[in-house]
């Protein structure tokens, strides 16, 4: 596989690409955090007959505490 080269222009977008994804990954961890909140303090987790937030995070996404 030969090196790649990027022109200016391209290594400046590509820099813009990652701040920008690296933000919403943010954004995401964040809104994911306050759905599992709600989630944890409604207890709606029992619903689906587990037991605790943790064996839900787990077994529903494969979250780990």
């Amino acid at each position: 596989m030969g090196q790649l080269t990027l022109d200016i222009n391209d290594y400046i977008e590509i820099k813009h690409r990652i701040k920008e994804k690296l933000n919403e990954t943010v954004h995401n961890f964040i809104t994911v955090g306050y759905y599992l909140k709600q989630v944890r303090d409604s207890g709606a987790f029992r619903r689906d007959g587990y037991r605790s937030m943790e064996e839900f995070a787990h077994a529903e996404y494969g979250l780990s505490a």
